[in-house]
């Protein structure tokens, strides 16, 4: 049974989960990773932002912005050229300017210089993306079943800290709080570094997904997938609340919007129900809605009461999608650990330009506000009109569960290194005068390969070009070497390539191949 075939059966459920699995040090450690990186975002939400807004109040933004134009960085090198992405020299440069920007944070509001802690404001979104990049990417060692009770054991235990911090501890000085702040990151890619090294490794040793998209397409998301669509939604609803936010989060706000994903939580590990991505879709949808649909009631008349409401949905939608994404994250990468990185970084890049719109959304609605209440109401409506249109009528055919059990892994074979394993030039591929390829007719074995792809040219009437990218593929070529051997461009190796798929009604490489070495 070939080797995606085989993972394909074992984590056919990965849309499912159980409590049966029994956690291991490592898992522990990813469980703490995550914890305490959600910890940590919640002492910038609650602590450390409303004390630097006050004071620079572009802080926030030029941080959030900075966030999202590295972690687009992040995502065209996990893309193009995972090989320049060396998991120390980065972590460790992205921990020493995360450590600075802190510095300059609290230079700049004790000597009261705006410019010192606007300068320090950059780094601190880059430092933060690149670890939340490697914890998403530490999932993917888990599986898809255990993965997800780690992400839910996790998201519990902060909202326990959290709410031990609110009650049990006095408001937190700048000092404390920057300190708190960076021990909680540095802390995460501690433990989670083991996981993620070798991953990160192994996907630089392989071709770069770019090369690995053409000739097999299935075994990565597309960048406009309605996956990185709705991460992008979402979060822009989380940067909706956090901009409109005005100073530290009230407990109530804290305790209420937690009770979604305590019952997820509870009917995961202590019922030992099966959970599918749909069910926490579809709640996400449902408590984004209803928040929107709140929202304006909290303008009229400043009643204080709906936007509570509102920010306690919101919160809690924005939460449960943020569980699915970390998910969807694992599941995707536990099904093709070449695409993991690349899967993490596009989703965090999702997230982070969604969080960035959201806010921009919110502070738009409040100046509006201060001259045409209406018009705000107007403008409230409208967003939740675009939310609901997306997702009853965009998202209305898509599965969540069916995009996961749909990714394949790429074979090792395949995956490995053009200068690896095609360091000497195969006698057999050579060019006629008119550029198609020809077999060597003195090897029996060549002659009965190219007869197989004849066949399969003949039945499924490809054109000779096809052909000849076909002759290539079935040998394991990567579209790299496709392109110099044929002098085609990438995206016309792409084209050639999901015709032929279309036409033999294949989604992999490897399916091409067993299907030309079942007519040898």
């Amino acid at each position: 049974m070939p080797q995606d075939e085989r993972q394909s059966k074992e984590i056919a459920p990965s849309a499912s989960i159980s409590a049966t699995e029994d956690f291991s040090r490592r898992d522990i450690s990813i469980l703490g990773a995550l914890t305490l990186l959600l910890f940590a975002s919640f002492v910038l939400n609650s602590s450390l932002f409303p004390i630097i807004v006050d004071f620079a109040p572009a802080t926030r933004e030029i941080s959030t912005y900075c966030g999202v134009g590295f972690s687009i960085i992040v995502v065209w090198g996990a893309y193009r050229h995972p090989v320049i992405l060396r998991e120390t020299a980065w972590s460790l440069a992205c921990l020493g300017v995360f450590a600075a920007s802190l510095i300059a944070f609290y230079v700049g509001i004790t000597t009261q210089n705006g410019l010192i802690a606007l300068c320090g404001s950059p780094f601190g979104g880059i430092g933060l993306v690149w670890f939340t990049v490697l914890v998403g990417l530490s999932f993917t060692r888990l599986g898809a079943r255990k993965a997800l009770l780690i992400i839910l054991s996790a998201f519990v235990i902060n909202y326990i800290l959290q709410i031990g911090c609110s009650l049990l501890l006095p408001p937190a000085t700048l000092l404390g709080a920057l300190c708190v702040y960076f021990v909680c990151v540095a802390g995460s890619y501690v433990l989670m570094r083991p996981s993620v090294r070798p991953v990160i490794e192994r996907i630089r040793l392989s071709e770069a997904p770019i090369v690995l998209d053409v000739t097999n397409p299935s075994s990565f998301l597309p960048f406009s997938s309605p996956v990185y669509v709705s991460i992008f939604l979402f979060n822009a609803a989380c940067g909706f609340v956090f901009a409109s936010e005005r100073g530290p989060l009230f407990m109530p706000n804290i305790t209420l919007a937690f009770i979604p994903v305590l019952i997820f939580f509870f009917l995961a590990v202590v019922m030992r129900k099966n959970l599918s991505a749909e069910a926490f879709y579809t709640t996400s949808v449902l408590l984004v809605f209803a928040g929107f649909l709140l929202a304006p009631l909290g303008l009229v008349g400043d009643n204080s009461l709906a936007s509570m409401s509102s920010s306690i949905l919101l919160s809690a939608g924005s939460d449960c999608f943020n569980i699915l994404m970390y998910f969807l994250i694992a599941a995707v990468g536990a099904r093709n650990v070449l695409g993991a990185l690349s899967t993490s970084a596009s989703a965090i890049a999702a997230s982070w330009l969604g969080i960035a719109c959201g806010a921009l959304i919110s502070q738009g609605v409040t100046a509006l506000g201060t001259f045409d209440q209406q018009l705000t109401l107007v403008v409230l409506m409208l967003i939740t009109f675009v939310f609901m249109t997306y997702n009853f009528i965009v998202m209305r055919t898509f599965s969540f569960d069916e995009t996961i059990r749909g990714v394949r892994s790429v074979p090792h074979q395949i995956a490995q290194r053009a200068s690896h394993v095609n360091g000497e030039e195969d006698v057999t591929e050579k060019a006629n005068e008119s550029g198609h390829m020809a077999p060597d007719d003195g090897d029996q074995g060549d002659v009965k390969f190219a007869h197989a792809c004849e066949a399969l040219q003949e039945r499924y009437a490809l054109t000779q070009r096809e052909y000849d990218v076909l002759c290539l593929l079935a040998r394991g070529r990567t579209s790299t070497i496709i392109q110099e051997k044929l002098v085609l461009s990438h995206n016309t190796v792409k084209t050639h390539v999901r015709h032929i798929y279309t036409k033999l009604g294949i989604h992999s490489q490897q399916e091409l191949i067993d299907m030309v070495e079942a007519q040898v």
